[in-house]
């Protein structure tokens, strides 16, 4: 994945040198797997750490989200789930990889099954109002990413 400028850099690396097939196939690919990209799965379990987007803030907090960005949207599906010992309100989790930040000066507001409001921040954090101790809140959201 890349940001519109980087794909454009390589596509104009790729064709700014003599111009052979290879170096065009090449170039479509990169603007193939921006089109069709793969979906990353971000996982914080009391038994596996897989993470390549997110770093778990708080201590208690497990998720699974799988992100998948197409262009600067990223579309998120998932679950957090509290198991800190009470009810929590607070940051759950930050985004680390930079590709996947939030697009600047934008917050956006994610529903889940539980009705408790999360907050997607400009600061690249995933805070939740309110869950109880145990409970699981499944979300499915997107947002946009800086150009």
């Amino acid at each position: 994945m890349a940001t519109k400028a980087n794909l454009i850099t390589s596509i104009n690396g790729f064709l700014t040198s003599v111009v052979t097939i290879l170096k065009h196939r090449d170039s479509m690919l990169e603007v193939v797997n921006e089109l069709y990209p793969t979906t990353i799965e971000d996982v914080y379990s009391s038994l596996t750490e897989t993470t390549t987007i997110t770093s778990k803030f708080t201590t208690g907090f497990y998720y699974t989200l799988d992100f998948k960005k197409v262009g600067n949207t990223v579309f998120v599906n998932g679950f957090v789930r509290n198991s800190t010992g009470s009810i929590f309100s607070g940051v759950i989790l930050t985004l680390t990889n930079s590709e996947y930040y939030v697009k600047t000066g934008k917050n956006y507001s994610i529903f889940s099954n539980l009705s408790n409001n999360l907050t997607l921040t400009s600061a690249n954090t995933l805070i939740i109002d309110s869950i109880g101790d145990g409970e699981k809140a499944d979300i499915s959201f997107f947002y946009t990413t800086n150009d």
